[in-house]
C-alpha cells in the first residue's frame, strides 16, 4: 500500500511538471476573435492575427495560461533566447537528421535515421499586476520576435489609463456598416452588368438590321430605367463606404494618439 502511494505521488508530480505546468507557448494557439477586432489591431498597431496567436492573444484577453485582460499588463519585454530541441512539429523549427545529405535532407542509406527539430525559444516578459513569462518560438536565426514585442509594447502601454474598447466599438460599428455597403455594392454592380448585357444584345440585333422582338424591346426599356437607378445606388454606396472608412480612421488615430502619449510619458518618467 505504501509503495502504491509513493508511485502515485511520483506519477502526479511527473504529470504536473510535464503536462499541467507546461508554458502556454509550448502549444499552438488559435485566435477565435472577430474580424473587426483583428482589423482594428492591424490598422492601429500593425498587429496581425498571426502576431496575436504567437502571444496567445484573442484581441481582448491573453491566455497565460488563464484569461488575462490586456489592460492588466503594462508592457512587454524580450528577456533573451536560446536554441533548443522541441517535440511539437507545429511550432517553427528546422529539422536535422542523424545522417543527412549535403542539402540537409535525410540520408536514405541508413535505416532508423532519427531526426531532431531545432527552434529558437524566446523569453517574453509581460509586466503588470500579474507578471508572466511566455515562451515564444521562432526559426533559428530569425529576429522577428523583436518587432512583435515592440508592437505589443506600444499597444499595452496606451491601455494603462483606459482600455481601447471605446475606440474599438466606434471602429467596429463603422467596419460592419462598411462591410454591408461593400456587399450591396457588389450585388448592385452585378445587376448593372446584367442591364448592360441586355442593352448590348439589343444593339447587336439593331446593327444587323434584324427585327427586334417585342419582348426584348420591353426588357431593354426596363434595363435602361434600372440602369439609371443602379448607377445612383452605386454612387450612394461608394459614398457610404468612404464615410465609414473615415470613421474607422478616426477611431484608429485616437488609439494611436493615446499609445504615443503613454509611451512618451513612460520615457519622461524613466529619465526624470
Amino acid at each position: 500500500m505504501t509503495l502504491f502511494l509513493i508511485i502515485a505521488v511520483i506519477g502526479g508530480v511527473v504529470f504536473f511538471l510535464t503536462v499541467l505546468n507546461k508554458n502556454p507557448g509550448e502549444r499552438v494557439f488559435t485566435s477565435a476573435s472577430s474580424a473587426s477586432r483583428h482589423e482594428f489591431l492591424q490598422q492601429a498597431f500593425g498587429i496581425s492575427k498571426k502576431d496575436c496567436e504567437r502571444l496567445h492573444f484573442d484581441g481582448r484577453h491573453f491566455y497565460h495560461p488563464k484569461e488575462i485582460p490586456y489592460e492588466s499588463y503594462s508592457g512587454i519585454r524580450a528577456a533573451g533566447s536560446e536554441r533548443t530541441t522541441i517535440t511539437n512539429a507545429a511550432l517553427p523549427h528546422h529539422t536535422s537528421w542523424k545522417f543527412q545529405r549535403g542539402d540537409g535532407g535525410p540520408d536514405l542509406r541508413y535505416r532508423g535515421n532519427s531526426k531532431s527539430m531545432h527552434s529558437e525559444r524566446h523569453f517574453i516578459n509581460f509586466d503588470g499586476t500579474k507578471p508572466f513569462t511566455l515562451h515564444v518560438y521562432s526559426y533559428p536565426g530569425y529576429n522577428e520576435v523583436n518587432q512583435l514585442v515592440e508592437k505589443f509594447d506600444a499597444f499595452l502601454c496606451g491601455a494603462q489609463e483606459q482600455d481601447y474598447e471605446s475606440e474599438f466599438m466606434a471602429f467596429k460599428a463603422a467596419y460592419e456598416k462598411k462591410q454591408v455597403a461593400q456587399s450591396q455594392l457588389s450585388e448592385t454592380q452585378s445587376s448593372l452588368l446584367s442591364c448592360d448585357a441586355v442593352t448590348a444584345a439589343h444593339n447587336k440585333i439593331s446593327s444587323a438590321t434584324m427585327k427586334i422582338p417585342d419582348e426584348l424591346k420591353a426588357k431593354v426599356d426596363d434595363a435602361v430605367k434600372r440602369r439609371t437607378l443602379l448607377l445612383n445606388e452605386v454612387e450612394n454606396l461608394r459614398r457610404e463606404i468612404r464615410e465609414q472608412a473615415q470613421q474607422e480612421s478616426q477611431a484608429v488615430r485616437a488609439a494611436q494618439a493615446r499609445s504615443e502619449i503613454a509611451l512618451n510619458h513612460r520615457i519622461i518618467t524613466q529619465f526624470s
